[in-house]
C-alpha cells in the first residue's frame, strides 16, 4: 500500500489549527444525513473542527452517487459520476490533481468520436465536426452571430431554431432525414448532460442563477488504479492508497436510515431518528438527493418545510441516467477506437408512437419493437471505450430520462441482448469480430429509494415558478437567534455547480462553514 504521508499530515494540522480557531471547548453536535461526497466533506470538517457528529447513511456503503465497482482481474468501472468537470475553480481538481491521481492533459479519452447509421455506414469528419459545432452553439454563445441572443424558451425548442439557422449558414445537410437524425442525436446528448427525458421539459433560458462551465479540461478522467472511490478515501483520511482500503470513522453509521426529522424554529435542538435511535442534536445538515426530498419530504419533516422550499423541490428537475458496462473476454475493438454515437436516420420522427422522449410513456411502449428494435434502444446515446486503463474489456452504454427507469427495473439479460444488438448493428462494419460478453454491470439509480435518480436540472416550471437551487439550499433558522437548525446540502443545492460532485463538494463546505460561524458568534 502507497500512502501519502506528508499530506495525511498537512491535512490534520490544517483541520487541528482550524478547529482551535474556533475557541469553543464545546461547538455542539450535529447530524449529517447521507454519506455521499457533500456528506462525507461536511462530517469530516465537522469532526476535525471538534463538534460531536454522527453520519447516518441509509445504505450498506458510502459514497452516495460516486460509486465505483471492481471485477474480474482488477478492473473497475463508475456507476456513478465519472469525470472531474474543469480545472480552473474546481475545487476537487484542485484537491486531487496535486495527488496525481487524474490523468494529465493529452491523454484523456472522450465519450466518442464516431457516429455511424443504423446501415453501418460511419459518418465523415467534416460532418460530425458541424454536428459537434451545431451542438456548441446549442449550449453557449454563438459568438459568431454578432448578436445579444436572450433565451425564453425549452432547450428543445432553442435547439431546433439554432440548428435551422446553423444549417443555413454552415449547411450541415441537405437530407432531411438526416437534418432530424442530427436533432435527434442533439437531443440524447442533452438528456444525458442533464438526466432528463427530453430537452423540451428542460429551461433554455439564460436568465438569473445559471449553470457555470469550468475553464479547463472538461471531462477529467481518474488514473488507474484510482477513482471516486479515492476521492471518499481521502476526504475521511487524508491518504490514499492504490488498493483504495481504508477504515471508515466511528462516527458513520450506514444502513441508518432516517425515518424523520422534528424541528421547531423556537426550539434549540432537532431530533433525528431512525429505524434504530433517535439523535437530539444542535444542527443537521440534510444532504440526500433532491430525489429523495421529492419522494419523501412531505413525511419525513415535521412542521412541513416551507412553501417556498416545497414549491422548489417539486419544480426543479431530478432525472435519471443509466450506465450499461458489458464485459467482454478480450476486446474486439482497437486501442483507438473511442466510441461511436448511433444517428437513426432511418425513423419517421413525425411518428409520435416513436417518441422515446415522450413523459407519458409506458414501460410497455418503451419495450414496443419497431423493425425488430425495441423503443428504448433508439434512446442510446453513445457505445463508448471506458478506457484508461480501468476496464480494458469493457464498452458502455448510456440512457437518459424515463427510458433509464424502464432499464432499471430489467434483468441484465434481456438489457445485454439488445444493446449487443445495437453494438453488431452499428460497429460491425468495422469489428466484424464482436464476440458474445461474459457480464453486464448496470447503474439502478431512478430505481433506488435512497437517491430517486441522478442529479438535477432545471426544468421550464423552473422557471415558470421562479425557484433556484439557493432555495434548496436555504437553512431553516430558529427565527430569534438565527441558529441554523437544519441545513441543506448536496449538488442540487449549489446554485452554479450543480449536477456536478464539486458542486456537492462545495455545498458541504458551505453549510460547515455556516454552522461554525454561527458557533463562533454564540
Amino acid at each position: 500500500m502507497r500512502k501519502l504521508d506528508l499530506i495525511g499530515v498537512l491535512f490534520t494540522v490544517f483541520f487541528t489549527v482550524r478547529a482551535e480557531s474556533i475557541n469553543r471547548q464545546n461547538p455542539g453536535s450535529v447530524a449529517v444525513i447521507g454519506g455521499g461526497i457533500a456528506g462525507l466533506k461536511a462530517a469530516s470538517m465537522l469532526h476535525a473542527a471538534g463538534y460531536n457528529v454522527t453520519l447516518l447513511e441509509a445504505s450498506d456503503r458510502i459514497g452516495g452517487r460516486t460509486h465505483t465497482i471492481w471485477f474480474g482481474n482488477e478492473s473497475y468501472t463508475e456507476l456513478g459520476a465519472e469525470w472531474v468537470h474543469g480545472e480552473r475553480n474546481n475545487s476537487i481538481f484542485q484537491l486531487m490533481n496535486p495527488l496525481g491521481v487524474l490523468q494529465p492533459r493529452g491523454q484523456l479519452r472522450e465519450f466518442g468520436t464516431d457516429y455511424g447509421l443504423p446501415s453501418g455506414v460511419w459518418l465523415q469528419s467534416n460532418l460530425t465536426s458541424n454536428m459537434r459545432e451545431y451542438l456548441n452553439y446549442t449550449w453557449f454563445d454563438p459568438e459568431d452571430w454578432r448578436e445579444e441572443v436572450h433565451i425564453n424558451v425549452s432547450q428543445g425548442v432553442w435547439a431546433r431554431y439554432v440548428l435551422e439557422r446553423f444549417n443555413r449558414t454552415y449547411h450541415i445537410t441537405d437530407d432531411p432525414e438526416m437534418f432530424e437524425a442530427i436533432y435527434d442525436w442533439a437531443h440524447r446528448t442533452s438528456n444525458a448532460e442533464e438526466s432528463a427525458t427530453s430537452w423540451f421539459d428542460v429551461s433554455g433560458n439564460d436568465w438569473g442563477d445559471r449553470y457555470i462551465w469550468l475553464y479547463g479540461e472538461p471531462d477529467v478522467r481518474w488514473k488507474p488504479p484510482y477513482s471516486y472511490h479515492t476521492l471518499a478515501q481521502f476526504i475521511l483520511s487524508g491518504s490514499i492508497s492504490e488498493d483504495g482500503n481504508f477504515t471508515l470513522p466511528d462516527y458513520i453509521k450506514l444502513n441508518q436510515k432516517v425515518e424523520s426529522i422534528q424541528y421547531s424554529t423556537n426550539g434549540q435542538t432537532v431530533n433525528v431518528s431512525t429505524q434504530d435511535e433517535t439523535y437530539s442534536v444542535d444542527h443537521v445538515i440534510f444532504t440526500g438527493s433532491l430525489g429523495v426530498l421529492k419522494a419523501n419530504h412531505a413525511t419525513l419533516f415535521t412542521p412541513p418545510l416551507s412553501t417556498r422550499k416545497q414549491l422548489a423541490i417539486n419544480n426543479i428537475g431530478f432525472g435519471s441516467v443509466i450506465k450499461i458496462a458489458i464485459e467482454f473476454a478480450e476486446p474486439w475493438w482497437t486501442p483507438t477506437f473511442e466510441g461511436l454515437f448511433p444517428v437513426w436516420n432511418d425513423i419517421d420522427y413525425s411518428n409520435e408512437t416513436l417518441h422515446y422522449w415522450r413523459l407519458d410513456l409506458t414501460d410497455a411502449e418503451l419495450a414496443t419493437e419497431y423493425d425488430g428494435i425495441p423503443l428504448w434502444v433508439r434512446a442510446i446515446l453513445t457505445l463508448f471505450n471506458v478506457d484508461s486503463g480501468s476496464a480494458p474489456n469493457v464498452l458502455r452504454a448510456w440512457v437518459a430520462g424515463n427510458p433509464a427507469r424502464f432499464l432499471d427495473r430489467q434483468n441484465s439479460s434481456y438489457i445485454q441482448t439488445h444493446v449487443v444488438n445495437a453494438m453488431r448493428q452499428f460497429l460491425s462494419s468495422q469489428f466484424p469480430n464482436i464476440t458474445e460478453p461474459i457480464n453486464l454491470y448496470k447503474s439502478n439509480w431512478g430505481e433506488d429509494s435512497n437517491f430517486g435518480g441522478t442529479y438535477s436540472y432545471r426544468r421550464v416550471e423552473s422557471d415558470a415558478e421562479n425557484v433556484w437551487a439557493a432555495d434548496l439550499g436555504t437553512p431553516i433558522l430558529n427565527l430569534a437567534t438565527n441558529k441554523p437548525l437544519v441545513c441543506f446540502a448536496g449538488e442540487a443545492t449549489h446554485p452554479h455547480y450543480y449536477s456536478t460532485v464539486h458542486g456537492a463538494y462545495d455545498s458541504a463546505v458551505r453549510e460547515v462553514d455556516r454552522i461554525v460561524a454561527w458557533g463562533k458568534m454564540d
